[in-house]
């Protein structure tokens, strides 16, 4: 994996077996977890978690067992703040995976092929950027909370991107209480294109309300939303996909931003990194970052961009191990 050159950022490194993948994440974290483990308490799973979580995401399971043990803290705790991304507005408590913007670009719009952007709300975070290469499946880059086992946005080393939103609803979901924002990390491991990836997260069982934009490097693009437990299918419309809770107008002034003419493939990226963070964006609360990410499959690479800071570009190897 390369950096851009804005300078290096410290990237979580996680390697192996998933267990060994969640260890390296919660020893790298351990000190943030710890600082964050009051703001991570708060009512307790549903105790159907577990369950779900182990049954149609067991190598996920393992790697939130691995956090836990990594960074010392009760698997519990992180549990409870798993349960929050089911978005359940009663519970009082916000996803840290619900997006302030979550769009896709298709080729026409952006000159070349297709492009997921998403950005997080103020209060949400920290965020950190993560290369996962597990013993069986594809490497990938991901943009994850510390104290999640799967990433909310990534792209892989087969040009799959991918990207989340969870949407918040008023009750607990039913029946299945493992989020869906869960898929992204599974999708990024076993899928090289949109079409392998649509078909999982249509069928596979997942808790919540979520929107969630595929794009791959053969210039594919579109989405599938989830509504516990109905799916539908989302395709672009003149070029453009974006979440429900996302105006579609943003979108649309980001991509005339990027057909300004003069601009190479990495301006244009810069350019719509500053239209997710525009300049009257709420300033990020404490503790949190303020990222947004911009996703290229065609070249394997993710851009982000934290609060004021100059864009980060970085670029995963077209192997898998």
């Amino acid at each position: 994996m390369t950096c851009g050159e804005s300078g290096p950022r410290e990237v979580l490194r996680c390697e192996g077996a998933p267990r060994d993948l969640g260890l390296d994440q919660g020893e790298a974290c351990a000190e943030a977890l710890r600082t964050l483990s009051d703001s991570l308490l708060g009512p307790p799973a549903p105790r159907r978690l577990l369950r779900d979580l182990q049954r149609p995401f067991p190598q996920l399971a393992e790697r939130l067992e691995g956090v836990g043990r990594g960074a010392r803290l009760p698997v519990r705790v992180l549990l409870r703040a798993l349960a929050r991304e089911l978005g359940a507005a009663s519970s009082g408590e916000h996803p840290a995976t619900c997006a302030a913007a979550l769009w896709g670009l298709g080729p026409a719009r952006t000159g070349w092929g297709a492009t997921l952007a998403w950005s997080a709300r103020p209060t949400a975070g920290p965020w950190r950027v993560r290369q996962s290469r597990p013993e069986n499946g594809l490497p990938s880059l991901e943009i994850v909370a510390p104290w999640l086992p799967g990433g909310v946005a990534g792209v892989n080393a087969a040009g799959l991107a991918i990207a989340c939103t969870t949407l918040e609803v008023p009750v607990a979901p039913q029946p299945f209480a493992a989020p869906a924002f869960l898929l992204v990390q599974e999708c990024l491991q076993r899928f090289e294109s949109v079409e392998g990836a649509e078909e999982w997260c249509t069928h596979r069982p997942a808790g919540g309300c979520a929107t969630i934009l595929l794009a791959d490097a053969a210039g594919e693009l579109l989405g599938v939303q989830v509504t516990d437990p109905e799916r539908a299918r989302l395709r672009p419309e003149d070029g453009i996909l974006v979440s429900s809770e996302t105006p579609v107008h943003r979108a649309e002034m980001a991509a005339k931003a990027m057909a300004t003419p003069g601009h190479d493939r990495s301006a244009r990226l810069a350019l719509l990194l500053q239209q997710l963070c525009p300049p009257d964006a709420p300033t990020p609360a404490a503790g949190s970052n303020g990222v947004a990410v911009v996703l290229d499959p065609g070249e394997r690479q993710l851009w982000v961009v934290e609060g004021r800071e100059r864009p980060q570009q970085f670029e995963i190897a077209l192997r898998s191990l």
